[in-house]
């Protein structure tokens, strides 16, 4: 019966001493030019390959085997560039929970001229992207020429929609404003907007810095469906 050693003696098993190989000796001829009987000191096994797998027992593994680099091979991933592909977008418009809302941003364009437009943010392969429309044509934006176009705290009784903070992504409109050591907030209603009507206004209330807002895109239609909504509003500010 065979000895299968313990697996963790495997690693460890001593192969058997390599052989100097031995010149090659003709067997003298038998008398009468018979044929000459084999040399019994010659193995009739085959010699040992060091490179060749030990007989007797198979390798076995409990984990899968993991891929080692070698000289040639390209180097893996870093810990550190692993981390830095899954952190999350610098830009504040690069947020997933903006993905299909569009507003207006200052566009630097390649002159240097900043000008105002309206943008959208659209998914693509799993990642938020800035993209204009030009006629019928979707253009892809260099995030690092777009800034926010924040509102007037003072003025802007528009559309907003929250960039930033725990209620990213909800529609607002201006109720009023206040001073806290001399910059202004705005005080906020919460809207949801429907298309062809009126938004429709929800009973939640909201004081936010502007930076954390952001105008957004509205059609001269839709600002004509909501100024009775925008009355509304500045009579409640009237009672603050």
């Amino acid at each position: 019966m065979l000895f299968h050693p313990p697996r963790h003696y495997r690693s460890r098993q001593f192969l058997p001493p390599l052989q100097a190989s031995q010149p090659s000796i003709s067997s003298p001829l038998a008398p009468g030019g018979a044929t000459p009987m084999p040399d019994c000191s010659t193995s009739l096994s085959p010699a040992w390959n060091p490179s060749s797998r030990t007989p007797g027992w198979e390798p076995s593994f409990d984990a899968p085997t993991a891929t080692l680099p070698s000289p040639i091979s390209p180097p893996i991933a870093s810990t550190s560039r692993v981390a830095a592909v899954q952190e999350p977008p610098q830009h504040p418009l690069l947020n997933p929970l903006l993905v299909g809302v569009s507003l207006k941003a200052n566009i630097t364009e390649k002159d240097g001229k900043v000008k105002e437009q309206n943008i959208s943010i659209v998914e693509n392969n799993g990642w938020p992207r800035l993209i204009r429309t030009v006629y019928t044509t979707a253009v892809s934006l260099v995030p690092d020429r777009v800034s926010v176009k924040h509102p007037n705290a003072t003025r802007d009784n528009g559309l907003l929609v929250i960039i930033q903070g725990e209620h990213t992504g909800k529609y607002v409109r201006r109720i009023h404003h206040k001073y806290s050591d001399g910059r202004a907030s705005m005080i906020l209603a919460v809207v949801r907007p429907v298309d062809g009507a009126a938004d429709t206004l929800v009973e939640e209330r909201l004081e936010l810095d502007v930076d954390l807002l952001c105008v957004a895109a509205e059609t001269k239609k839709q600002k004509d469906l909501n100024s009775l909504l925008r009355s509304q509003l500045r009579s409640e500010a009237q009672k603050l």
